[in-house]
C-alpha cells in the first residue's frame, strides 16, 4: 500500500499501476487491476486516499501521454494575486513554470482563471436594433400582450393578408395548447410556411381575403356572385 500510495501522490494513474493501456506502461505495473480495486474499496485511511489520488490523477489526463497541469492550493493562490494584479496570462505562466516546474499554456491559465470567477468583465457592445419605419399594414395590439408578441415575431416582409393568417394561427394553437408561447419565436417559421402553402401560394387556391386592390378595402370575395352549387 504504501509504494502504491507513493507512486499515485507522484500522479501515477491505474494504467501506470496496473501495467496496462499506453504502451509505456506494459510491462511496468506493480499489481493487477482487480488487486488494485481492491485495495481502493477497503475501508481504512489509507484505501480512501489512494483511491482520492488516482480519481485525481484520472481527471488531470487530457489524453494519454499528456498530463494536465495539476493546480494545489499554492498555484491557485499564485494565480489569484497576480490576475488581481492585472497580470496577462502570458505573463503569469512563467511564473508557474519556475515556482512549481509545470509548462503550461496561457489559454489554460486564461480558461483555469475563468472558472474561477478571476476575470474582470468586459463591457459587450450590444448592437442598436434597428427600427422599422411604421407599417400601415402592422397590427397594433396592447404593449407586451400575447397579440403584441406575436405580431412582433411575425416577419413585416408578409403581405397584410398573410401577416394576418400567421397570427391568429399562432393565437389558435396557444389558445388550443398546441404550441407553448416560449416556442412563439422559435416555432413562427413553421406558421408562415403553414399559411404561405396552403393560402398564399401564388401559383396554388388564392384566400378570399387577399385585396383586390391596395388603394381599397375590396377583397376576392366581393367578386363571387354565385355560388359553387348554383
Amino acid at each position: 500500500m504504501d509504494e502504491l500510495l507513493s507512486r499515485a501522490r507522484s500522479g501515477a494513474t491505474v494504467n501506470a499501476l496496473a501495467g496496462e493501456g499506453n504502451p509505456k506502461y506494459h510491462g511496468k505495473g506493480i499489481i493487477s487491476r482487480v488487486k488494485l480495486l481492491a485495495a481502493c474499496n477497503a475501508d481504512s485511511p489509507e484505501a480512501r486516499e489512494l483511491k482520492a489520488l488516482l480519481k485525481r490523477n484520472a481527471d488531470a489526463t487530457i489524453s494519454p501521454g499528456r498530463p494536465q497541469y495539476r493546480w494545489s492550493d499554492e498555484s491557485i493562490a499564485l494565480l489569484t494575486e497576480n490576475y488581481a494584479k492585472g497580470m496577462a496570462a502570458n505573463k503569469i505562466v512563467p511564473l508557474i513554470k519556475a515556482r512549481f516546474g509545470q509548462d503550461f499554456t496561457a489559454a489554460a491559465i486564461t480558461t483555469k482563471a475563468s472558472r474561477l470567477g478571476l476575470l474582470r468583465d468586459v463591457p459587450v457592445k450590444t448592437p442598436r436594433r434597428r427600427v422599422l419605419a411604421p407599417l400601415t399594414a402592422a397590427l397594433r395590439f396592447p404593449l407586451n400582450s400575447l397579440l403584441d408578441r406575436i405580431n412582433r415575431a411575425v416577419p413585416r416582409h408578409l403581405a397584410r393578408d398573410h401577416r394576418d393568417d400567421v397570427i391568429g394561427e399562432i393565437a389558435l394553437a396557444i389558445y388550443e395548447g398546441r404550441l407553448n408561447e416560449i416556442e412563439i419565436e422559435r416555432r413562427v417559421g413553421e406558421f408562415v410556411n403553414a399559411s404561405y402553402r396552403r393560402d398564399h401560394d401564388r401559383f396554388g387556391p388564392l384566400s378570399l381575403d387577399v385585396p383586390l386592390h391596395e388603394s381599397g378595402p375590396a377583397t376576392l370575395i366581393d367578386t363571387i356572385t354565385k355560388g359553387l352549387w348554383q
